[in-house]
């Protein structure tokens, strides 16, 4: 494939997962194992977070290519998908490579990599890194340029200076509210950073567990329960769970835990307040409650999330605007 120059720059956007909104199970499937599967097929915030930044881009008109089926389609994202390849047979040893060569303009050419996998495979002279997780000694970093920019989805850890860059997908036609009586009491989202002992942590809850939302019938199963409880318990404070219940009247709760198998940044999470952290995550202002302690605060702020998160999409398309100008501006490109 060969992409001549064009009066407007080209993203390329290394993401190569099949998203889980175009996800089909298929019989053959059982055959792979649990983290070949993992690595091909499902979905992390991460992933659609790269998404949504292509189309972000795509509409501001602007090329972009993905090298996997995109998750929204625009006239201006080509799709030059990708292969896996597999190293070894126990599910860990693979690589994603490339079936054709592919030519493109250099000069006006940026590669966006995740922090998770950078590593400049199309060897361009303009490289964003996108931190989308904490990321201390960057040990996996390959083919790196010391001019390479870094920029950061979030307060994510690292010892790099970032730049502010945010592209979610906020589920506003999807997530809703739909019950306005009663609700049941709690449910929970184990993810990151959840505590082997949890199940005893909430035990006094009697909580249900709506981890599997995304194989119980996706998006539309997780508004149906989302509009059953009152309450969701996590203890993530990253994860989009913590505010896009709220959408449909869901309060959430991030439990904190003194219990010593509590992972990374303990000390700090331990010692935030619930005011501290709302400064630091504006999206978890309303409807969302910093310990049980702050549950009142999450009751009395629930009806306010819709507004607020249409106001924290505004904030987040400044942000890409930015990121668009930053590199206009770097690399002296003028249409």
């Amino acid at each position: 494939m060969i992409l001549h120059k064009e009066d407007r720059l080209t993203f390329l956007i290394d993401q190569h997962r099949v998203p889980t909104r175009k996800f089909r199970y298929e019989p053959w499937m059982k055959t792979l194992k649990e983290e070949t599967f993992a690595k091909m097929y499902r979905h992390g915030g991460g992933d659609i977070a790269m998404h949504k930044l292509a189309y972000k881009l795509a509409e501001r008109n602007h090329r972009v290519v993905m090298f996997c089926e995109p998750m929204w389609y625009h006239e201006n994202i080509i799709s030059f998908k990708s292969m896996l390849h597999m190293n070894s047979g126990d599910g860990k040893g693979m690589t994603w490579f490339l079936p054709e060569m592919m030519q493109f303009p250099l000069d006006s050419t940026v590669s966006v990599y995740s922090n998770n996998q950078p590593n400049n495979h199309f060897n361009t002279d303009y490289n964003a890194i996108w931190m989308l997780t904490d990321d201390y000694d960057h040990s996996n970093w390959k083919n790196t340029k010391t001019e390479d920019v870094f920029f950061s989805y979030s307060t994510w850890k690292t010892k790099k200076e970032t730049i502010p860059l945010k592209a979610i997908h906020y589920s506003f036609d999807e997530l809703y509210k739909t019950n306005n009586g009663r609700r049941k009491g709690f449910c929970h989202f184990p993810h990151k950073y959840t505590p082997e002992n949890y199940d005893s942590i909430i035990k006094s809850f009697d909580s249900d567990n709506i981890y599997d939302w995304k194989w119980s019938g996706g998006i539309d199963y997780l508004r149906e329960i989302l509009n059953e409880y009152e309450y969701l318990i996590t203890f993530d404070k990253h994860t989009a769970m913590t505010y896009l219940p709220g959408l449909c009247g869901c309060k959430t709760i991030i439990l904190n835990t003194d219990d010593d198998s509590w992972p990374i940044d303990d000390d700090e999470w331990k010692k935030l307040t619930p005011e501290e952290y709302r400064l630091k995550h504006p999206h978890r202002k309303y409807g969302c409650a910093f310990g049980i302690e702050d549950i009142e605060w999450a009751n009395k702020t629930i009806d306010l999330v819709p507004d607020h998160l249409k106001e924290m999409e505004k904030e987040d398309d400044k942000s890409i605007d930015n990121f668009i100008k930053f590199w206009e501006k770097k690399i002296g490109f003028k249409v």
